[in-house]
């Protein structure tokens, strides 16, 4: 049987984790566990990837887990580090905003990259109301302690639910506007922009690259792959690298994940359990 998506991405992580760790001395098939233990029997302390704990707030763009979060940590070799997703197919803003401390802050993280805006536009929600939200959730971040970057919102090829972008013209208008506020906004506050509209975007349209376009709301697995190839390609912003180790023990209070270093698969899906 075929692994699950999930599955795959939670290998990948773990091979690369194995690769950081033992370096001239990783073998095939070895896990993080047993890269430790092999670096601990010649008396080297393991030098372990480094890289900040990291949450994403946001939609089902953000809630896939084959999406272009857990790619960016793959191809960053874990200068992004996942800690955990936070998106939610169908939030808007404002329930993004209503859930910031549940769902983001108790966690601690050291950054928090905030998403969003796809579905108030599908929603009808007024600008002012989306940028008084992000206004807000940085707020509400940056009190706690916790560092923040904003994503701009992908391309389009779906006209709204309802409100003022019911025809697709219209809600490919509003994305460019709301792309192009946010970049001016946040870069006046000293938060970094990553761009996962440009690596999706047919420039003819404005609408989705016809080879990602998926269900032309979300994006296909491709897609994803070229967002996070696309936010490494326009270079990393610096905030991502050099906060904490990754995990080297199965029991690690400073991360959400039951099992950092993927010891396990009681349930021989492939996978480790977690």
């Amino acid at each position: 049987m075929r692994r699950s998506c999930a599955a795959e991405v939670r290998s990948v992580i773990a091979v690369k984790n194995a690769q950081s760790i033992a370096g001239a001395d990783y073998i095939e098939g070895m896990t993080p566990a047993d890269a430790v233990a092999l670096k601990a029997s010649k008396g080297v302390a393991p030098v372990r990837p480094r890289g900040a704990r990291i949450i994403v707030l946001g939609d089902s763009i953000d809630a896939a887990p084959n999406g272009w979060f857990p790619y960016l940590c793959i191809l960053s070799s874990q200068k992004v580090t996942y800690q955990r997703s936070a998106g939610i197919g169908g939030n808007t803003t404002s329930n993004m905003l209503a859930r910031i401390q549940s769902d983001v802050i108790v966690y601690a993280p050291d950054i928090c990259i905030i998403g969003g805006a796809t579905n108030d536009h599908n929603q009808g929600v007024p600008e002012a109301t989306t940028r008084a939200n992000y206004a807000a959730m940085v707020s509400a971040l940056r009190a706690a302690g916790i560092a923040v970057l904003v994503r701009r919102t992908p391309p389009c090829d779906v006209a709204a639910n309802t409100g003022s972008w019911n025809s697709v013209a219209s809600r490919r208008a509003v994305i460019q506007r709301h792309n192009a506020w946010i970049t001016r906004w946040a870069t006046d506050r000293g938060i970094p922009v990553v761009d996962i509209y440009t690596p999706l975007v047919d420039p003819a349209t404005g609408g989705l690259r016809a080879a990602v376009a998926g269900d032309g709301t979300h994006p296909s697995e491709q897609g994803y792959k070229d967002m996070a190839t696309g936010i490494l390609a326009a270079g990393l912003p610096s905030i991502f690298v050099g906060k904490v180790f990754l995990s080297s023990t199965k029991a690690d209070g400073a991360t959400a994940n039951s099992n950092p270093v993927f010891i396990g698969d009681s349930n021989a899906d492939g996978g480790a359990d977690g």
